[in-house]
């Protein structure tokens, strides 16, 4: 029939993913989510958004995070990390992340190069 010189593919078996996920699964996913937000939070980066609607998307964020990782936020946010995390300390955390003191990412050194090609030719 019509229809079926339509169908552009073939029979057989058919790979995908699902997009069920485990409870676990899903929390990271939107703890991952709402990381993505967090640049709005820090100061100097977005003078644009006014302070009242940044508490607002402050309260909206740990509305959509499970208890503990909104805790876990809370105690970002009021620069508690290190208490709630024994031997949390800036050193730590610029040695996990390869920040300098500056908590930037060290730029690898450039090594000079002579000109002409690399083989020679």
């Amino acid at each position: 029939d019509e229809y079926d010189n339509n169908i552009l593919l073939d029979g057989g078996k058919v790979a995908f993913f699902s997009l069920e996920m485990s409870a676990e699964q899903l929390a990271t996913r939107v703890l991952a989510q709402e990381s993505k937000k967090l640049w709005h939070f820090i100061k100097g980066a977005d003078n644009d958004t006014p302070q009242a609607q940044k508490e607002k998307m402050f309260i909206q964020m740990c509305e959509g995070l499970c208890h503990a990782e909104a805790k876990l936020l809370i105690a970002a946010k009021d620069k508690k990390l290190h208490q709630v995390y024994k031997g949390l300390s800036k050193d730590v955390v610029k040695e996990a992340f390869g920040w300098d003191d500056d908590f930037m990412i060290e730029k690898p050194p450039v090594y000079p190069q002579a000109p002409g090609s690399a083989s020679g030719v």
